[in-house]
């Protein structure tokens, strides 16, 4: 029989990395579960989870390799402290003992949004809130290496019969 001291943490499993339905503490002391896997790649080990407070407000978490993590957190921070746009996505919180970097949940990004009957005037407000994020960047002499639609993230509603777009960030 197994002692209570031999077992794993409940937060991680035994190559350290979140489980579904562990809760982790980041680094300013705030309590997330996690609810799922959102991505993971065949070829990296790093994943991007659903994770939620007691509160029910939704996060993203994403992992980085560890010779990342600092330099990211390092940007992030200086972007928070230089650029306050609303038109990129920033981190809200970390937990460096994992190199996850914690994010606002968004409702969907561009590339699946793109599947969807969206408006032209939606359209128009996504991409133009996109380019604002990378306007933002650029005045700040950051050069984003990887602009893609799924690095768009929307949230939106759907109206009566359209969606209506809510908020726009590059990340």
């Amino acid at each position: 029989m197994q002692s209570h001291d031999s077992m794993p943490a409940p937060a991680q499993n035994k190559i350290n990395k979140p489980v579904v339905g562990s809760r982790l503490a980041s680094e300013s002391g705030r309590q997330y579960t996690i609810n799922c896997v959102l991505q993971e790649k065949d070829n990296r080990p790093e994943k991007v989870y659903l994770a939620s407070r007691d509160d029910g407000h939704k996060f993203v978490f994403k992992e980085v390799p560890p010779s990342m993590f600092e330099p990211a957190c390092d940007m992030q921070r200086y972007l928070i402290a230089h650029e306050r746009s609303s038109y990129l996505r920033l981190m809200r919180d970390s937990i460096p003992e994992q190199s996850i970097l914690i994010y606002d949940y968004a409702t969907d990004h561009l590339l699946s949004l793109a599947q969807k009957e969206i408006p032209l005037a939606a359209r128009k407000r996504i991409l133009r809130d996109a380019l604002r994020g990378l306007a933002a960047l650029h005045d700040k002499n950051i050069v984003h290496a990887d602009v893609k639609a799924n690095n768009i993230l929307v949230n939106y509603t759907n109206g009566d019969e359209n969606i209506v777009v809510k908020s726009v960030q590059l990340c």
